[in-house]
């Protein structure tokens, strides 16, 4: 998968991969996350229950 995105920028992808996220050398393709605490999750059943992160920027802590 190539594509140019600010570091830490979440969108929606193409087919199989339904969210994308821009780091300094590309894109990055998740397939599961998991939020601290919860169980993991394949990213569309993700995007189901948090679809807001869809256009936010990823930040370090």
């Amino acid at each position: 998968m190539t594509g140019r995105l600010a570091p830490g920028k979440v969108v929606r992808g193409p087919g199989e991969f339904p969210l994308i996220i821009g780091t300094g050398q590309g894109v990055y393709a998740p397939l599961v996350l998991q939020l601290a605490g919860k169980k993991p999750l394949d990213v569309a059943e993700f995007l189901n229950g948090n679809a807001d992160i869809l256009g936010a920027i990823l930040r370090t802590p």
